[in-house]
Order: structure tokens, then C-alpha cells, then sequence
């Protein structure tokens, strides 16, 4: 199967084994593995960049991710904070990020002191709306919402 290095996500097939589709027309035996991309400033994301985790590994100061625009979708993103600093991922476009309880949010971030390394914001778009979820360690993590 010819592969393209300039893919954002690599996508095999596990060794000795055939592509197949099942009943439910999922192709099966493939491996998957996302595309990592540290970031030390401030980034605009971009809709062809989707399926990268975006880490903040070397960073010396607080980083923004701007999101891609809502009708570049569909994308996906997960932005993973390496560093004792803020992390914040902003909308393209202010009042159109759906986070928890909130419907109008401009941007989401991990901004507790001692609550950052590790935290991590993932972003998900469908062509028409754009919503977020967090995940932290084991222990509670607390996000900063923006209106």
C-alpha cells in the first residue's frame, strides 16, 4: 500500500496481514498513529494539520492555539500542556465554541497553578460546530471558560 510522508497521520497495516472490510463496511487490521507537534509560541492551527496532538513540550511561556475556522471542518484536534504555564485554545471566530455547560464560548484553558502539567483540551469540528472537551491526571483539573 503506497503511503504519503506528507500525511498528517500515519496509517498502516499490522505486519502479515490484508486490509478487510467487515458486515458493518469498517475497514479492519489497520494500525493508526496520530502526528505529534510541539509548540513553544503562539499557533493558528489549520484544518489540514487535523488529527495532530499538539503538545507544549519546551515552551518557557503561556501558548495559544487558535483553532481553524468552523467551516473548514470536519477536524479534530488534542492540545496536551508539558509545561508548569497556561495553555489556552481559542475559536477562529469569538462565541462559537461549545464547551462544558457553555454554548458561546471563545476560548478554553488550563490556567489553575498547579494544575497544568498534563492537562489536555481535545477540539472537535463537523463542518458546523465546534466543541470541546477536557481530560486531566487522575487528579481534578480545573478549566478556565472565556464568554
Amino acid at each position: 500500500m503506497p503511503t504519503n510522508r506528507n500525511a498528517q497521520s500515519y496509517m498502516g497495516l499490522a505486519k502479515a496481514v490484508a486490509p478487510e472490510v467487515d458486515v458493518n463496511g469498517i475497514i479492519r487490521n489497520f494500525i493508526w498513529s496520530p502526528r505529534f507537534a510541539a509548540k513553544v509560541a503562539a499557533y493558528t492551527v489549520t484544518a489540514k494539520e487535523t488529527g495532530t496532538y499538539f503538545t507544549t513540550v519546551g515552551a518557557t511561556t503561556a501558548i495559544t492555539f487558535t483553532l481553524p475556522a468552523i467551516a473548514d471542518g470536519p477536524w479534530v484536534f488534542k492540545f496536551i500542556n508539558a509545561v508548569d504555564l497556561a495553555m489556552t485554545v481559542a475559536a477562529g471566530t469569538a462565541d462559537t465554541m461549545i464547551g462544558f455547560n457553555d454554548v458561546d464560548l471563545d476560548s478554553i484553558a488550563a490556567a489553575q497553578a498547579g494544575e497544568l502539567i498534563g492537562s489536555i483540551i481535545n477540539a472537535y469540528c463537523d463542518g458546523t460546530k465546534l466543541i470541546v472537551s477536557t481530560e486531566g491526571s487522575s487528579e481534578v483539573t480545573t478549566f478556565a471558560l472565556t464568554d
